[in-house]
């Protein structure tokens, strides 16, 4: 009796990792599994201790500081492959799912590449006010994070805050 009992929670385990497998590609952005490129949260500091991160320390001390650089005036853009450089301040009109990470999208398709980003839980974000119906029937949205980073959200991953 033990035996088969060991057998058949065996084959259940097995059976629910090989499932878990085959379809994790397909629910990526809801499992939150493949989380490559995280979008830290933002810490405040008063000006008399530092920050501290909220991972308890783990993170790696950074080189050089982070400073915000003017617009260029020339035709030249100075924001890399992922970002834009706009004149506009960002406005948050979403946010993404308080509940879950999701995975940012180069593209309106969950095979469009490597995530740009993870995004946190209610991570705020600015509607650009390009949308697309997706392979599967899903709404995609494109959205800008207040870091800059543009990508793409299914409407489901997203809350509308104004």
């Amino acid at each position: 009796m033990g035996l088969t009992m060991a057998a058949a929670i065996a084959l259940c385990v097995l059976s629910s990792a090989y499932l878990f497998g085959r379809i994790e590609p397909l629910v990526s952005d809801f499992t939150g599994y493949e989380q490559n490129t995280p979008v830290p949260a933002v810490v405040e500091a008063s000006d008399d201790e530092p920050a501290e991160p909220e991972n308890g320390g783990d993170a790696p001390e950074p080189t050089e500081e982070a400073v915000d650089e003017p617009a260029q005036v020339d035709n030249q853009p100075a924001a890399g492959p992922n970002e834009t450089a706009t004149t506009t301040s960002f406005e948050q009109t979403h946010e993404s799912n308080p509940d879950f990470t999701v995975n940012f999208r180069p593209g309106p398709s969950i095979n469009s590449g490597e995530p740009v980003a993870t995004l946190d839980p209610g991570t705020p974000l600015q509607y650009l006010d390009e949308q697309t119906t997706g392979d599967d029937g899903s709404i995609w949205l494109r959205m800008r994070t207040a870091d800059g980073i543009e990508g793409w959200l299914r409407e489901v991953d997203t809350i509308q805050v104004s």
